[in-house]
């Protein structure tokens, strides 16, 4: 499970703090690590409560991706992952 992170920040030549969160997940598609991340909060609390909508989000699954996955791309990386899997099972075998 994703927990996310709140980090205070101040913007080059200004007093005033602002916050930002990061929410670190394993995307169930590609199996790669993401990240999400937005600024500009004006207090921590804030920025907590967009945080934790945002985890419940991606915990739904409705997260957005901002890279569109066609069936092509979809199918070449199943591809990929299938014959990675296949050669490791089959240096497996060999090595038996």
């Amino acid at each position: 499970m994703q927990m996310a992170s709140i980090r205070k920040y101040k913007k080059t030549g200004e007093k005033k703090a602002y916050y930002e969160y990061r929410i670190r997940f394993k995307d169930p598609i590609t199996h790669e690590y993401k990240e999400k991340s937005k600024r500009g909060f004006t207090s921590s609390i804030e920025a907590q409560i967009i945080a934790a909508e945002e985890e419940k989000r991606i915990l739904e699954g409705f997260e957005v991706n901002e890279k569109v996955y066609t069936l092509e791309s979809f199918l070449t990386n199943w591809l990929l992952e299938y014959k990675k899997a296949r050669s490791v099972k089959i240096r497996i075998l060999n090595n038996q």
